[in-house]
């Protein structure tokens, strides 16, 4: 036999109205919050296509293309330039005279060296990298094929420049070994 069942006590129809508004209020609240990031998301997107289809105009109003530094295939807003392995090995020579080593500490964070511009991250950074050879001349923050980059440029005793393109994390692992995206001479 099932055990005795006992009846609810009659809600309070002040009682039920609450849980009723609460539960309106959450459900209205996540569909706000859902809003705002398809909003965000258009605007985002509508940013791209726009940039796109100006032939690639900063935000500052002139042509990427025109604020180019040497040799770099196009530069993105915010002064990084954009290379690959091809546009990357024909402007070593001028990485090295513009993001020199004597000059990124410096100019500091807003400069062409952004945050290996402290001297700690650099070094750390330089000693990740199992196989550089000759000493460290030049650092530079890119985008390298699409993807944020720091290229470390290398002199050795010949004159020889080798850059090694490391990811974001450099200087910043612990020791742990630089993840290498490229290297170029």
């Amino acid at each position: 036999s099932a055990p005795p069942q006992h009846p609810r006590p009659p809600a309070d129809l002040s009682t039920v109205r609450e849980r009723r508004r609460r539960r309106g209020l959450k459900i209205g609240g996540g569909a706000v919050a859902a809003a705002f990031v398809l909003i965000a998301a258009g605007a985002s997107v509508t940013a791209l296509v726009t940039s796109a289809g100006n032939g690639g105009d900063t935000a500052a109003g002139g042509s990427a293309v025109a604020n180019n530094l040497p040799g770099s295939s196009d530069t993105l807003a915010g002064g990084v330039p954009s290379y690959t392995k091809e546009t990357l090995r024909g402007s070593l020579a001028s990485i090295s005279r513009e993001s020199a080593v004597t000059d990124i500490s410096r100019l500091g964070e807003t400069g062409p060296a952004g945050e290996m511009a402290d001297p700690a991250r650099r070094q750390a950074c330089e000693r990740s990298i199992a196989l550089r050879q000759g000493r460290l001349t030049a650092v530079r923050r890119i985008d390298y094929e699409g993807k944020p980059a720091y290229v470390l440029v290398f002199t050795d005793a010949a004159g020889r420049q080798t850059a090694w393109v490391v990811d974001t994390t450099c200087g910043t692992t612990g020791g742990l070994p630089a993840t290498v995206l490229d290297s170029v001479s």
